[in-house]
């Protein structure tokens, strides 16, 4: 049984990519997102409108159904690089913020969002917080540019079991800030 986190900032293909790994080799799905939401796991909308979840009740709910599951698990939300879950991998999925920012647009973010979403991208937000939950040699980053949903899959894949283990090189956007 393999439990599998897969995190980033929204808009990198973490959805779209367990959805396939679901389809193809039978993992069962928790999304954390759609879990917060059913659970309301929320503490009250922030200033721009958006749900704030309540990461330490929805970290126990997710522990909770990982120990409990008999199946494989992917784990996909950008909320989970803020918790500490029952992991055997974290593939953390990252997308150059130009590329980020049109797909942001096209599912109609507000222009704050899109900025906040851009920003936490060129920071690394999701991978410094994945270090301080997870342990150095669990995670992994995949730049999910160029590749197509199916290429994408193959990467995770291949991080989940064992082939062709990528150089876990540094993703670095932080020049898109000065661009």
């Amino acid at each position: 049984m393999k439990i599998i986190v897969l995190t980033g900032t929204p808009g990198t293909g973490k959805t779209t990519v367990a959805k396939m790994l679901c389809k193809k080799r039978g993992f069962a799905r928790i999304s954390l997102s759609l879990l917060a939401k059913k659970g309301k796991f929320f503490s009250k909308k922030g200033k721009d409108g958006a749900l704030v979840a309540k990461l330490l009740p929805l970290q126990k709910k997710a522990n909770f159904i990982i120990s409990a599951s008999k199946k494989s698990i992917i784990i996909d939300g950008h909320l989970a690089a803020d918790m500490k879950l029952r992991a055997d991998k974290v593939i953390i999925l990252r997308l150059h913020p130009k590329i980020l920012r049109r797909r942001l647009l096209k599912r109609k973010y507000s222009k704050e969002k899109i900025s906040q979403n851009l920003l936490c991208e060129a920071l690394d937000y999701c991978t410094l917080r994945a270090q301080k939950n997870y342990p150095a040699k669990k995670i992994f980053e995949i730049n999910a540019a160029g590749t197509g949903k199916t290429g994408l899959l193959q990467k995770v894949e291949n991080i989940i079991f064992g082939k062709k283990l990528p150089k876990n090189e540094k993703i670095d956007f932080s020049l898109f800030l000065i661009e």
